[in-house]
């Protein structure tokens, strides 16, 4: 069993909830009204209201609170913070995603990206991202001399289909 803990910095503040025992993230939900401003260009938009990759684009963003320290995460744990498919794939509106290591012990806060023309308004008690808790793998990194022939090798975008 994994234990995250937080400490509530927020009378708002929600404890992270999942909508059934065995879905994969944690929902994280906002303390405060924050408006996530539109994105702008100035060249097009799709119809979909999505700037078109290319153009002059000011991708629009805001710092979401959630009122939560991290106060504890089991060793060998961590969790990265990831979108909601919702306001993804409805609204347009994505998270910055980052990795809470397992020592961290601050605040919490999401920053949200606009990706359509229009403002965004996110209101408290509104779920705004998720995370997932991850086990940390004992790793290293060295330098070799050569590559260690694989399958695969240097087959690069596109090259196992469609």
């Amino acid at each position: 069993m994994v234990n995250i803990k937080f400490v509530k910095t927020h009378e708002n503040a929600k404890l992270p909830t999942k909508a059934h025992d065995s879905d994969n993230c944690w929902d994280l939900y906002a303390v405060e009204d924050v408006v996530i401003p539109a994105s702008s260009s100035k060249d097009a938009f799709s119809d979909y209201g999505i700037p078109i990759i290319g153009s002059n684009v000011n991708i629009g963003h805001a710092v979401v609170p959630v009122g939560l320290n991290v106060g504890y995460i089991s060793e060998g744990f961590g969790f990265v913070i990831k979108g909601r498919s919702g306001l993804g794939f409805k609204h347009g509106i994505v998270p910055h995603f980052g990795e809470i290591d397992n020592f961290y012990r601050g605040g919490l806060g999401v920053k949200l990206y606009n990706l359509t023309s229009t403002d965004y308004e996110v209101k408290a008690g509104d779920r705004i991202a998720q995370f997932k808790v991850e086990k940390v793998w004992e790793s290293s990194v060295e330098f070799i001399d050569a590559v260690v022939e694989s399958a695969r090798g240097e087959k690069g975008f596109g090259s196992s289909g469609k």
